[in-house]
């Protein structure tokens, strides 16, 4: 498995699912999400909502069992 990655170091490409946490003050997480491509609301559920949580961490998804 992946180690967790800081959004302030680096992202994931747009409209790649990854795992996403918060981490601080209240942690949220593990939960999937997409990135967007914009500034405000970068961040979706995959079922498209708007995730309005202000997500510190994220990491690529496993591969599927064999």
């Amino acid at each position: 498995m992946s180690e967790w990655i800081s959004v302030a170091k680096d992202l994931p490409p747009p409209n790649t699912k990854v795992i996403v946490c918060r981490v601080g003050v209240t942690t949220d997480g593990p939960f999937f999400a997409y990135r967007k491509n914009r500034t405000v609301s970068p961040w979706v559920y995959l079922d498209g909502e708007r995730c309005d949580v202000k997500v510190t961490h994220w990491m690529p998804m496993p591969a599927l069992p064999q």
